[in-house]
């Protein structure tokens, strides 16, 4: 019996909508209703598709970005500003699968050129330096890069400039062009407000080259080497903000970490270090992308919401529709519950129907992106036009189901539920409403949905509207 039930639900729901009315095979008022809640659903949920795609793919591409400038594995003292590169690059370089170790410091600077400043971060760097992110390869002036080009610098004060910043300050190159003027503050020396320059110490530089590695790195970051920094800022030959590894092709960065935290043990507290990787030192850009996506995630999914309160509407009119049917159902002994599971499973039709459809749609899209690059934009540092990123993950796939499935089920309970209040039980024995009921409820059920879909719609042209803001705003921007 159970079989039979469950047989007979699956059938009836399937025929209640997607079948045509008696005589002809046009579809009812109902089941264009419940068209459009299936069109809804289906576009809600490839949108969430594409939009989550495209977060992943932002994310991943400017992680690859970032990675230009950010070295595999990262070294940095646990207390204090500064460690003491005499001591700690001679063990890691013992360590097995560690390439290369560069010792640097980073502060931010007051950069002047012939009137001109910017407020900057500025990077001193060893001759290592470019075995650690390979620098010399990004660089776009000068045109010919000798081998070993840092090595070449090493012993004079020299400065390496983003492309960003060169346009911004309209910098003259080569070997006549003006130097460039930093000022650092002075390590340990209070401010005076009445001779503030006396807080500052200034050193001209003259730019060896101009790189491109990041916009953002472009726009803020001089290069310059190590020994001038540290005259500058005052601080002992050794002294170093960070200690920057690269790693052998056959290495990998557990071990190598595990091995670094073994030296920071026997080092004991006064000396331990901080080990960060790639993705530990962009945490703060990963928080926020992840942050982003996920607003998103609930924005799009409030759309879903609203193309899933169609349900009510298209359900509703279909259990009206069938209202005869109930009735024969009643007569043969039908109970509330079976009724319900077949509206209800009508309902979950249309919803897993859209689902599928919105994410093979979805998936298409974001696969037709990859393939034929359909939306470009340009890269303002060497004008190459890029496709826009798409990273198509399995793991959101899944959330998207997920969360589609279970709004769609919330709003296909209601008028499920409903359409059994047309069998009243009294005894053990079933009987159905009158017809003169029934129109009763097609009559308040005909205004409140006038109103539901007026409010929905009004909804609909807020959303609307809201999107081509933000739109309109951020291509003016």
């Amino acid at each position: 019996m159970i079989l039979i039930n469950k047989g007979l639900v699956g059938m009836m729901a399937t025929r209640y909508l997607w079948s045509g009315t008696k005589g002809n095979k046009r579809l009812h008022y109902s089941q264009w209703i419940s068209l459009i809640s299936l069109t809804g659903l289906a576009l809600g949920t490839a949108a969430l598709v594409v939009v989550l795609s495209v977060y992943n793919g932002l994310e991943e591409m400017t992680l690859s970005l970032y990675n230009k400038f950010n070295p595999e594995l990262k070294v940095q003292p646990q207390e204090g500003m500064y460690l003491d590169a005499a001591y700690w690059i001679p063990r890691i370089q013992k360590i097995q699968g560690v390439k290369a170790v560069s010792a640097t410091l980073q502060a931010n600077s007051l950069l002047r050129y012939q009137g001109k400043e910017a407020l900057i971060w500025i990077k001193g760097v060893d001759a290592d330096f470019e075995k650690v992110l390979k620098l010399p390869a990004s660089i776009l002036w000068p045109e010919i890069v000798p081998k070993e080009f840092m090595h070449q610098l090493k012993g004079r004060p020299w400065a390496l400039m983003g492309i960003g910043l060169v346009d911004q300050l309209a910098l003259e190159l080569g070997p006549t062009a003006a130097p460039i003027q930093v000022f650092l503050p002075r390590y340990g020396v209070a401010l005076n407000p009445l001779f503030p320059e006396q807080g500052f110490v200034s050193r001209p530089l003259l730019v060896e080259g101009v790189f491109d590695l990041q916009p953002e790195v472009n726009r803020q970051m001089v290069v310059i080497d190590l020994d001038s920094m540290r005259a500058m800022m005052g601080l002992e030959g050794s002294k170093a903000g960070a200690l920057e590894l690269a790693l052998r092709s056959d290495a990998t960065s557990e071990k190598v970490r595990k091995a670094l935290q073994d030296l920071s043990a026997e080092a004991g507290f006064a000396n331990s270090i901080v080990i960060k990787d790639r993705l530990e030192q962009e945490s703060v850009l990963l928080k926020v992308f992840a942050s982003e996506k996920w607003w998103t995630f609930s924005f799009l999914l409030f759309i879903v919401i609203l193309a899933a309160m169609n349900l009510i509407g298209s359900l509703s009119m279909l259990v009206l529709q069938k209202r005869s049917d109930i009735e024969v159902l009643g007569v043969l002994g039908a109970r509330p519950d079976l009724l319900r599971k077949i509206f209800w499973r009508a309902g979950m039709g249309i919803v897993t129907t859209g689902a599928f459809i919105g994410l093979v749609l979805g998936a298409g899209l974001c696969m037709a992106q990859e393939e034929w690059a359909l939306v470009t934009f340009p890269v303002s540092a060497n004008l190459e036009i890029l496709a826009y990123p798409v990273d198509l993950r399995g793991l959101d796939l899944f959330g998207i189901l997920a969360g589609v499935m279970v709004v769609g089920a919330i709003f296909a309970w209601f008028p499920a539920k409903r359409s059994s209040s047309y069998l009243n039980i009294w005894s053990g024995s079933v009987k159905a409403y009158t017809r003169g009921t029934a129109m009763g409820w097609l009559r308040k059920l005909g205004w409140a949905a006038f109103f539901f879909f007026l409010i929905k719609g009004l909804v609909w042209l807020a959303v609307i509207y809201g999107l081509g803001r933000f739109v309109s705003v951020g291509l003016g921007e």
